[in-house]
Formats: structure tokens, C-alpha cells, sequence
């Protein structure tokens, strides 16, 4: 079988070039609303078709109107290991996470769906396509697959409604008749020397092997010649909207919604978003989201030296990640949603092992209850052990490595790299010195001092957490001085351990500001532009308009140019 469809794995190898340029197909249904775009200068929407504030300031001190559809870049979006597996579980029920042998992704700027930086390798591209033949295998295990009454029709006929009906599924949109044609013939080839439902398996690990399915291509309207801007097609939108909050594929609602033509409005969008947010597959989708924002998901990789923390088992990092999934479950369902509240809730989730590590009073079984904590000791996300064990060092805790998180992450203040030729190395712990002794010299030499006084202060008030992200209220004998101050931010100010630098964080209009702005970053899967600043102002003006309700962020970007239309590529435009 493998043989013949090896044409399988040549389409997927040229997946990112212009080769498949002709190959979406989809044509938009009659009925659809979708507006034209408007090339610069000309007049703007209707009243109520656009969500985004009428003027923000540049860089350069002019102002933009925000008058025109700029949607910015537009990459070819591949699906990650983590979109691959949802997409795969939802279409097939397959939950083996097939993914999970895929070569990583590059996170740039943390998170794995930045498209600008993906290539497809050899082994990239053999991975997607041993992931697809092997899904049909076990897809095909499944007698109702499939399924036709051939005493009452003929195997071409249930071949063509396999291709037509799983073929939309598979591609997210209906195909076009040469793809229902050239896939009934492959089916045709295969019988050649295979029975009936190994056909069937041939045809299906074919339909998963295409760029169609590894890629959200998006060519349904061609692009104006004088803006290159086009707006997207239904289906297009569906698979958006799908991707954006649920990190998978479009449902049944979707696909008929795009069947009748609509999701062209920001009403309808609205309507659709609405209706997604408050479902268990948004909430594990956000939790994605947090994970890669805050680091939070490289807990499994973080080292720490065994003889010096026994206790941080393989266990106890699946417990920590759980923790982190509940709380934050639990804030999108039944919490406010709130970005104050992540950041300073003193409520977690732990069961009798998890207590236990804590040194915590807790449940007294593996179930996962709700438990209040000493706010003056923990509070929000930042206090927990994953995060504080990933940002942190395999032997010590990290000042420098926590203060810069809160600056790149929350503040999205980037910090410079060191000046070349200059070692980084944490000072070796010490008997008889405090980690706030060691890391002094941070700030008395010269050539690290403009940087570390930005980062050093703040990580410092994590110190009454080690390596681990267990609490220490004493280093070698002496109470731990976990003071700091924030400069440079619009909370600057001292602070006493990190609850209170948490409620600081909580004020603060720029943390806010830049919460918004990383979700914008994973939202379109590329880093931020000048033609953005208006679609960003517009995520942090709704994001602002909710108090700071995460559970807006979603519809904010969908509302906006960068989420609605997409920008032609060079090569389109030839």
C-alpha cells in the first residue's frame, strides 16, 4: 500500500512553496457576506462592521485613523503536534497523540505555532506522512467507517461518498470535483491488489497525507491587485475560529455555518465565538496557551539535580502540571476569568501527593479538590511550583532567570543579550553566603549592571521559593530576605515576596497591555508588525472594555483585520 501513495509524501514535501498555490479549491458559496477589501485610502465600513478604535498613535508620533484593512502578514499556517493530535482525535477519535514523534517545533518567541519560522525537512515531512498511514490503520479498525451496503450500491458509488464526505472533514471544506475525481481513482488503483476497505485505507491515508489537511491553506478569494488583501471564505473563517479557540477542526455548527454561506459578518463570527469559548475543549485549548506564554509547559524538561531534590519525581511534574490545568480550568468555567485573578488568586488545586510536596494541609485522597492557601505565602500562578521550577536552576533558584521572565513576559519588555565574549554563569551556591549575597555583583560590575538592575530586583522577591518551587523560609541558617522593587514599569515600587509583587502585577495597565499582546502573537502565529498596531489596539481596548476577562481575548482578535482577511504572499502575486 505504501508505494502507491508515496505521491502522498512528494505533495507534503512541497507544502510550503508556491506549488500549491491552485490546489485549495474551495469556492465561495452563493449568499456569502463577506466585504470586499478596501485597498488604503478608501472609505471605511459600515458602522458596526469594525471593532477597532478610530485613531492609535506610531511610533513616530503621527496618528493612524485605522480607517483601512491592514491584516498584516498572512504565513502558511502547518498544523502543530498539538493541533496534528486535536485535529486527528476530533476527525478519527484517535487519541494516540501520533504527533508526539514529530520533530519539535521552534518557538522563537515561546510559542510553537510560529508559522514564519516553520520549514518542512525531510524528516518533517516522513514524520507527517508515517503519522497519516499509521492513523489509517487504526482508523480503518473501525467497522462503521466506511460502512456501505454494497447489495444495494456499488463500491465506486461508497467510494466516492467516503471521498466526499470524510474528504471534507479531512480538508475542512467540501471538494472540488477534480479532487472527488482523482481520489475516487485512487481507490480504483488500490483495489488492484487490495480488498475493499484496505482501499478505503489507502484513500484515507492519502486524503491525510496532503497538504489540504497538514496545512490551513487559504486561497478561496483571490486577492485585490491594487492592496493584495482578500477577505477569507467561509470555510476559511470556520477553520480559523476552530484553530483560534479549540486548536483543532471546524465541528458540525462550523462547516454548516460556512455550507450557507455565513460567518462574513462580525455578528456572525460573534455569534459562533461565543458559543465556543464556554466549551471544555476551549478551556484545554487557553490552558495550551498559558502553558507556552509562562513557560509553564517546559516543566517536564526542566532539570534539577536528584541528590539535592529527591523529591522532584517524574509524579510529582505531572501533578504540578495538573495543578496548573485546574486552576486554570477552573477560572474560565466557574471563576470571573480574570488576568487579576491568575495572578493573584489565593485558591489552587492539589490532592494528598501534591499537599504532601507542598508540606501543605490538603485532600487526603488522589482526588483534586479546591484548596485556600496562606496568601501571604502563595497566590496565582506565579506562585506555583511548576512555573517556579522551570524558570530556575537545576541546583539553586535563579533571580536573574525569574526577573526575567516577569520583564520579557508580562511587561513584554525584551532584555538584551549579554555583550559578546561575556561568560553567564549563575554563581556556585555557597555554606555561607545568601543567594542575594551571591548575585550582588550583578549590579557592582559594570558591564552587567544596566541589565541585571531590571531583572535582578524583581527575582529576587521569588526567594522564598528554591529550586523547585518549595518554600524556604530560611537559606543557610539565615531568614531569606525576599524584598525587591520594579523600575522602568507603571508600578515601580518596592515589594516583599512574591504575593505582593503579584498584586502589583495584578494593577498593572501594562502587564494587561502585554497579556493582550501575547495573545495577538499566538493568535496569528508570527510577531507583530507596524500594519498591526491598530488590530492590537483593538484587542487591548476590548480586552480592557471586559476588566481583563481572558475569556474575551478570543472574540477581541476575531474581530479584527488580522483574523478576517489575509494578505497575499509574493509569489500569489505574480
Amino acid at each position: 500500500m505504501k508505494q502507491l501513495i508515496t505521491f502522498g509524501l512528494v505533495v507534503l514535501g512541497l507544502g510550503c512553496t508556491g506549488t500549491i498555490v491552485s490546489g485549495s479549491g474551495e469556492q465561495a458559496p452563493a449568499g456569502d457576506t463577506t466585504k470586499t477589501p478596501r485597498p488604503p485610502g478608501s472609505a471605511a465600513a459600515a458602522s458596526g462592521d469594525r471593532a477597532i478604535p478610530p485613531s492609535v498613535s506610531l511610533p513616530n508620533g503621527k496618528v493612524d485613523s485605522c480607517t483601512d484593512v491592514r491584516p498584516g502578514a498572512s504565513p502558511l499556517r502547518r498544523l502543530t503536534r498539538f493541533e496534528y493530535d486535536r485535529t486527528v482525535a476530533d476527525l478519527l477519535q484517535d487519541t494516540t497523540s501520533p504527533a508526539a514523534g514529530f520533530p519539535s517545533e521552534e518557538a522563537p518567541y515561546g510559542f510553537d505555532n510560529a508559522a514564519e519560522s516553520f520549514g518542512t525537512s525531510p524528516v518533517t515531512a516522513e514524520g507527517y506522512f508515517t503519522a497519516a498511514e499509521d492513523a489509517a490503520a487504526r482508523a480503518m479498525k473501525n467497522p462503521n467507517l466506511g460502512a456501505c451496503d454494497l447489495a444495494k450500491s456499488t463500491e465506486a458509488a461508497c467510494a466516492r461518498a467516503f471521498v466526499e464526505q470524510l474528504g471534507k472533514r479531512t480538508f475542512r471544506r467540501p471538494l472540488t470535483g477534480a479532487e472527488v475525481t482523482r481520489y475516487t481513482a485512487a481507490f480504483a488503483t488500490f483495489r488492484v491488489t487490495s480488498d475493499y476497505r484496505g482501499s478505503l485505507e489507502g484513500v484515507l491515508h492519502a486524503l491525510l497525507a496532503s497538504p489540504n489537511f497538514v496545512y490551513r491553506i487559504e486561497l478561496a478569494k483571490a486577492a485585490d491587485p491594487v492592496s493584495h488583501i482578500a477577505p477569507l471564505g467561509p470555510y476559511e473563517v470556520a477553520s480559523r475560529l476552530s484553530y483560534l479557540i479549540w486548536g483543532s477542526m471546524p465541528d458540525e455548527e462550523l462547516l454548516s455555518a460556512a455550507d450557507a454561506g455565513h460567518l462574513g459578518t462580525v455578528a456572525e463570527v460573534r455569534a459562533q465565538v461565543a458559543r465556543m469559548v464556554v466549551t471544555p475543549r476551549a478551556r484545554s485549548s487557553f490552558n495550551h496557551f498559558v502553558g507556552q506564554w509562562l513557560g509553564i509547559d517546559r516543566l517536564e524538561l526542566a532539570e534539577k539535580d536528584a541528590k539535592l531534590f529527591p523529591t522532584f519525581t517524574a509524579d510529582v511534574r505531572a501533578l504540578l502540571r495538573t495543578e496548573r490545568e485546574r486552576f486554570t480550568d477552573d477560572l474560565m468555567d466557574r471563576g470571573d476569568g480574570r488576568l487579576t485573578t491568575l495572578l493573584t488568586s489565593p485558591q489552587t488545586f492539589m490532592n494528598a501527593a501534591l499537599a504532601r510536596f507542598y508540606g501543605a494541609k490538603g485532600p487526603k485522597t488522589d482526588a483534586f479538590e479546591a484548596v485556600a492557601q496562606d496568601p501571604t505565602q502563595r497566590s496565582g500562578l506565579l506562585t506555583q511550583a511548576g512555573l517556579l521550577a522551570v524558570h530556575a536552576k537545576p541546583n539553586q533558584s535563579s533571580p536573574v532567570a525569574r526577573g526575567k521572565f516577569v520583564r520579557e513576559k508580562l511587561f513584554c519588555f525584551d532584555i538584551p543579550a549579554p555583550p559578546v565574549g561575556l561568560a553567564v554563569v549563575a554563581p556556585d551556591p555557597s555554606p555561607t553566603l545568601t543567594t542575594r549575597e551571591r548575585f550582588a555583583q550583578h549590579t557592582t560590575v559594570p558591564s552587567c549592571a544596566s541589565c541585571h538592575k531590571l531583572m535582578d530586583p524583581i527575582g529576587l522577591g521569588f526567594e522564598k521559593y528554591d529550586a523547585i518551587g518549595q518554600l524556604r523560609l530560611k537559606e543557610n541558617a539565615r531568614d531569606v530576605d525576599a524584598t525587591g522593587s520594579l523600575v522602568g514599569t507603571d508600578v515601580d515600587g518596592d515589594f516583599d515576596g512574591a504575593t505582593q509583587l503579584s498584586g502589583k502585577l495584578a494593577s498593572s495597565a501594562q502587564v494587561q497591555a502585554c497579556a493582550a499582546l501575547q495573545w495577538f502573537r499566538y493568535a496569528a502565529g508570527r510577531l507583530e508588525r507596524d500594519e498591526d498596531l491598530c488590530a492590537i489596539s483593538a484587542v487591548r481596548s476590548a480586552f480592557s472594555a471586559v476588566k481583563g476577562d481572558l475569556r474575551g481575548l478570543a472574540a477581541a482578535f476575531a474581530d479584527t483585520d488580522a483574523f478576517r482577511f489575509r494578505r497575499a504572499a509574493a509569489d500569489e502575486r505574480m
